[in-house]
This record gives C-alpha cells, sequence and structure tokens, in this order.
C-alpha cells in the first residue's frame, strides 16, 4: 500500500488514513469513561 504511492507525502497519507481513525476512536474512548466515572461519583453523593 505505502510503496505504491511513492515519496514521503504518499507515505504521510496512508499514515494518516490508519492512524486518525485510532486517534478517534481512543478519544471517544477517553471521553466515554470520563463521563460514565463522573455519572458513577455523582451517584455515590
Amino acid at each position: 500500500m505505502i510503496l505504491a504511492h511513492g515519496g514521503t507525502v504518499g507515505f504521510l497519507a496512508e499514515l494518516a488514513v490508519l492512524i486518525v481513525p485510532v486517534i478517534v476512536l481512543v478519544v471517544l474512548a477517553k471521553r466515554k469513561t470520563v463521563t460514565e466515572d463522573q455519572e458513577e461519583k455523582r451517584d455515590e453523593r
């Protein structure tokens, strides 16, 4: 996949396509856990 593009730009494009969805998932997961933790604390009070 990466070699087909050739050059640094193609390489960076491939990396972006692979990494961006992962970052999005991580951010969403962190937000989810944070909101869940806050809800649990509210329930305790």
